[in-house]
């Protein structure tokens, strides 16, 4: 029994590490972008995998805990999005 709660909590994880990982790569790619329509699209896949999140949550491929942290990561690449998005407006400008 403890085996397989270790191994639920491992593949839980895992999951969460999956998102960040992502959310990561994603804020990467806003701090580079030199588009409003590129940043537009990076906020469609932040929140897409929020989505995603949610519905792993949901299905239990995602604990509570490993899941609170998804909306704090989350935030800070939205911020990255909206700094980027006045950057960008500017230089257009």
């Amino acid at each position: 029994m403890w085996e397989l709660k270790r191994w639920i909590h491992g593949q839980q994880k895992n999951t969460a590490d999956r998102y960040s990982n992502r959310i990561v790569a994603l804020m990467s790619s806003a701090q580079e972008a030199t588009s409003l329509p590129c940043l537009e699209n990076i906020w469609r896949e932040l929140l897409a995998i929020l989505t995603e999140a949610v519905q792993d949550l949901d299905a239990n491929n995602l604990s509570e805990e490993s899941f609170a942290s998804c909306p704090s990561v989350l935030q800070m690449a939205m911020d990255v999005i909206r700094d980027r998005r006045v950057i960008v407006a500017l230089a257009d400008t």
